[in-house]
């Protein structure tokens, strides 16, 4: 009987229902969630790394190109110049207790018409960045 009434009280818990709300079985379903009062808490927009700069043969491994998402256009990518990129990935080895690296990088211009820009990185990126996924951070701000 004990286990039931815990059962009961968690669930009535983890659903949002007050111990008072249990005669209301609307009180629920409530407009405002948690994630809407508190809003968002990423701080960059996600970006997708296209290649390098390339000629039909030749390519330029100190000039990298990112789709940055929600831009498709060479006037939406003007807000993001100047703007630092991280490469985030894993590597085998522990270096001062984590297996995490980042490369930073910087967008330096719009490439084509499409939203697509260019960036440098500190350290060229690794091909098998090709279609991995990047932090396009919200500074250093221009406006």
């Amino acid at each position: 009987m004990y286990v039931c009434a815990c059962l009961a009280l968690m669930w009535r818990t983890t659903c949002g229902l007050a111990a008072a709300d249990t005669d209301n079985p609307t009180s629920r379903f409530s407009t405002t969630s948690t994630a809407t009062k508190m809003g968002s808490t990423r701080l960059y927009s996600k970006g997708r790394v296209l290649g390098h700069k390339r000629a039909k043969r030749n390519t330029r491994p100190n000039t990298s190109l990112l789709q940055i998402e929600g831009v498709g256009s060479k006037e939406d990518a003007q807000f993001y110049l100047g703007k630092r990129v991280a490469f985030v990935y894993r590597a085998k080895a522990e270096v001062q207790g984590s297996k995490i690296r980042v490369i930073w990088g910087r967008v330096t211009r719009p490439h084509g018409n499409n939203g697509v820009v260019k960036s440098k990185f500190r350290s060229n990126l690794p091909p098998r960045a090709f279609g991995a996924s990047v932090r396009v951070m919200l500074y250093p701000s221009n406006i």
